[in-house]
């Protein structure tokens, strides 16, 4: 992924908020998303995995699921 100039100055702004937007951080914290979303019902989840070694992506976040 390549940020573009146009887009830097959102990423500036939105600093480290950022990452409380989406599903990012260790194991331990998508595990406890995914336990919190599953005590309201939800009962899947959609991954797109990204990066250059997507099976590793993919293995991670199953773990971290399954934990």
């Amino acid at each position: 992924m390549t940020v573009t100039h146009r887009d830097r100055a959102l990423l500036d702004v939105a600093g480290e908020r950022l990452l409380a937007t989406g599903w990012t951080g260790d194991a331990e914290s998508i595990s406890a998303r995914m336990d919190a979303v599953g005590s309201e019902g939800i009962s899947e989840v959609v991954y797109c995995a990204a990066g250059p070694d997507i099976e590793r992506e993919l293995e991670a976040f199953a773990a971290a699921a399954r934990s």
